[in-house]
């Protein structure tokens, strides 16, 4: 089912950028796709802070201070299953 929606809203993200640049121009499509861009950042930031509430707004915690300095400290990302 995700694959489905995925493909559906490639679909019309293409059909609807077709249609603004047809009747605004590339200008028009760039200022909207930066704006909508910027728009989903707070939301991103809002969901996972609320999810999460002990969690800095990165989602990942602060490296610990026994970390050898060069160390490569691996974060993997959690998934909507995942408890905090």
């Amino acid at each position: 089912m995700v694959d489905v929606s995925v493909a559906v809203a490639g679909a019309t993200g293409g059909l609807s950028s077709g249609l603004v640049v047809s009747a605004s121009g590339y200008p028009v499509l760039a200022l909207t796709g930066g704006i909508l861009a910027l728009a989903v950042r707070p939301a991103i930031a809002t969901s996972a802070s609320s999810r999460c509430p002990g969690l800095p707004v990165g989602g990942s915690r602060a490296p610990s201070p026994w970390t050898a300095p060069g160390a490569v400290v691996h974060v993997f990302a959690r998934t909507s299953s995942a408890r905090c």
